[in-house]
């Protein structure tokens, strides 16, 4: 028969852990890997850190539009209590788009949130250093100020950006 301790009697022992799968991997630093969610526009693809709460929304969800802002701004909707901005990327970054929004794409929480529409679902990207790209790379002018680093996978380019500045002047512009 198991004997039980008291919880006060468990937690004033030491914790030993286990060596399994504790040591970062030897072929490449952790230091070198950049990790997050990326998602599509045009052919251009934009990172999040997986540290930021993004969220899908259902393109059903209703917007509100407002009649004398920019065409970039599509709106207005409210998640949870919060009003969300609802962004067009491709007007933002003038580029010729053409693929239709299958979900919202929320960024960030509560006032500081941002959305935009998105044709294909966010996927887990995983970069390495060997990957950034040392040379520019023509991207939108719009972005370019907020751009932290570029990388080239097999398939297309990821760009690491500072979302948050970008909104904000956005905001700035209305």
């Amino acid at each position: 028969m198991t004997q039980l301790i008291s919880p006060s009697a468990a937690l004033s022992n030491a914790f030993v852990l286990p060596k399994i799968g504790m040591e970062p991997s030897k072929s490449q630093p952790q230091a070198d890997i950049v990790s997050g969610y990326g998602f599509t526009v045009d052919t251009l693809g934009l990172l999040l850190p997986s540290t930021v709460a993004s969220r899908l929304v259902d393109i059903e969800t209703r917007v509100c539009r407002l009649p004398t802002a920019p065409g970039w701004l599509l709106g207005m909707m409210n998640l949870s209590g919060s009003t969300v901005a609802l962004f067009d990327l491709d007007a933002m970054l003038d580029l010729p788009g053409g693929r239709a929004a299958t979900h919202y794409l929320v960024i960030g929480e509560g006032a500081d949130a941002a959305a935009v529409g998105i044709g294909e679902r966010p996927q887990r990207i995983r970069l390495s250093a060997d990957q950034r790209m040392t040379r520019g790379h023509p991207l939108p002018g719009a972005l370019q100020p907020y751009v932290q680093a570029c990388y080239r996978d097999t398939d297309r380019v990821w760009v690491e950006w500072d979302f948050r500045a970008f909104f904000d002047a956005a905001a700035a512009r209305l």
